[in-house]
């Protein structure tokens, strides 16, 4: 009788210190993923129902003018970062080109075909939203960066098993302000994703 107590008492213990591990035993890894300079640009929806036009050059801009409606796109391909990955945090930084007026932005989560480039409806009908967040734009550092929070898009996107971590970037929708904010595009300064997971 006493084995039979000792061995559920031993049985016990080895259950309880296997629930003590708390995760995974895989490190803590953080990868750095420039956006995609091909895919990236801005789609123009001018207020006189002229045709939408679709530009890719040395900025992507987003916002509204007296004349029209601009949404940019930014690409980042998610190949480095394994499907069984657990996204601890994902920010998304750009470089500004001054001047940049002060608007809030919303940035929706995304997909299409990078080899298709970006069409006309991709401004809106073209494309299904998965999750979208509010963000103020912050004011930039030295450099002209600023960087947000994107860990529930990248989350989302990583739960869905896409290819690519795709934002459609306008005006938040709520605000009717007029203003621009242009995203560098450059080799030297791409915007970039950095994420941290497991």
């Amino acid at each position: 009788m006493k084995r039979k107590i000792l061995w559920l008492v031993l049985a016990a213990v080895l259950v309880a210190l296997a629930g003590c591990g708390g995760g995974s035993d895989r490190p803590v890894l953080e990868t750095t993923i420039a956006s995609d300079l091909n895919v990236d640009g801005d789609i123009f929806e001018p207020l006189n129902g002229d045709p939408r036009i679709v530009a890719q050059g040395s900025t992507v801009l987003t916002g509204v003018t007296s004349t029209g409606e601009y949404r940019g796109f930014l690409s980042f391909p998610l190949n480095a970062i394994p499907l069984d990955a657990f996204i601890h945090s994902a920010t998304l930084t750009f470089t500004l080109v001054p001047p940049t007026d002060d608007i809030p932005l919303e940035m929706e989560l995304v997909s299409f075909q990078p080899s298709s480039g970006l069409l006309p409806s991709y401004y809106e009908e073209g494309l299904t939203v998965y999750a979208s967040s509010l963000y103020t734009l912050p004011a930039p550092n030295a450099f002209n960066q600023v960087s947000f929070n994107v860990t529930s898009l990248m989350r989302e996107a990583q739960r869905r098993g896409f290819d690519d971590f795709q934002l459609r970037v306008l005006e938040n929708r709520d605000f009717n302000v007029q203003g621009l904010v242009e995203l560098s595009e450059s080799n030297l300064t791409p915007p970039k994703l950095v994420v941290v997971y497991d």
